[in-house]
């Protein structure tokens, strides 16, 4: 087993996410397990500090536990899939020059699911998929 990597030898990671994924790998590849009662060489601690994660969220995920957001999956009132056809709609419209405003959207999402979508959701949509502006258009005239 290889020791494990030095905080000056660590790459900048950009988000948290990465640098939890990151530090799980390093502690899986010290020779943890989970479940076993094997000595390791990267304790959860030293990870946590190495990698700037907090070390009960790097625990938690290393033992299975969802992230936030997978964990609300189940509470969006469309599915992931439902949303990406959503996205992908938006973005056509956008690439024909056919304006969207709010309204549009929540429409179009309520046909989607089949019931009424609330103007919340459309901030929540909007989180989710950072890549899609709401603009406001001229006329060329």
């Amino acid at each position: 087993m290889s020791p494990s990597p030095s905080p000056t030898s660590l790459p900048e990671y950009e988000d948290q996410e990465t640098r939890i994924q990151a530090a799980i790998k390093a502690v899986y590849d010290s020779g943890f397990k989970p479940g076993s009662t094997t000595v390791y060489q990267l304790s959860f601690r030293k990870a946590a500090i190495d990698f700037k994660v907090p070390r009960p969220t790097l625990q938690n995920r290393f033992n299975g536990m969802p992230t936030r957001k997978q964990a609300r999956v189940k509470q969006q009132i469309l599915s992931p899939g439902q949303e990406d056809v959503l996205a992908d709609w938006a973005r056509e419209m956008g690439r024909r020059g056919l304006p969207i405003d709010s309204t549009v959207m929540i429409d179009h999402a309520s046909d989607i699911v089949g019931k009424p979508v609330g103007r919340s959701w459309l901030d929540g949509f909007r989180s989710r998929h950072p890549d899609l502006k709401l603009k406001w258009t001229t006329p060329l005239v």
